[in-house]
């Protein structure tokens, strides 16, 4: 009676370790994918700030009778930045900015503003980060 009764208190110890065992390195695993996912999300942050950043150097830059910067696409290791540059204000009329103007206005505080909307996606994970910024160039 005693030998059997070791047995099987064995055999549900044995049980309790492994299922907490497996537990334990489940949980690894997934703070693991948790840190790689979270350190690929501040990488396109940080690639959406660098973007903006580009866009808004570029449209300074653009000489005059050009046509106006709507999209601009960065390709940078795994991921693909999608720039969208629409125009507020009168300010742009001498690099033939009409078709991407959002509101048209005579107020001097709003020519020459830009909205840039920074789409950033990861080639191979699911992730997208999107950032919107009004700047003047």
């Amino acid at each position: 009676m005693r030998k059997s009764f070791t047995l099987i208190l064995t055999l549900v110890f044995l049980v309790v370790f492994s299922a907490l065992t497996s537990q334990i390195l489940s949980l690894s695993a997934n703070t693991n994918s948790m840190t790689a996912k979270l350190y690929l999300y501040n990488q396109a942050k940080l690639l959406a700030r660098t973007g903006n950043e580009i866009a808004v150097l570029m449209i300074g830059n653009r000489p005059h009778g050009q046509n106006c910067l709507e999209v601009l696409n960065i390709l940078d290791g795994d991921f693909t930045t999608t720039l969208n540059i629409s125009y507020v204000g009168s300010g742009f009329t001498d690099i033939n900015c009409k078709n991407n103007t959002i509101f048209q206005n005579n107020f001097s505080e709003t020519n020459g503003t830009v909205v840039i909307d920074v789409y950033v996606r990861h080639n191979i994970e699911q992730i997208l980060f999107h950032r919107r910024t009004i700047q003047k160039p």
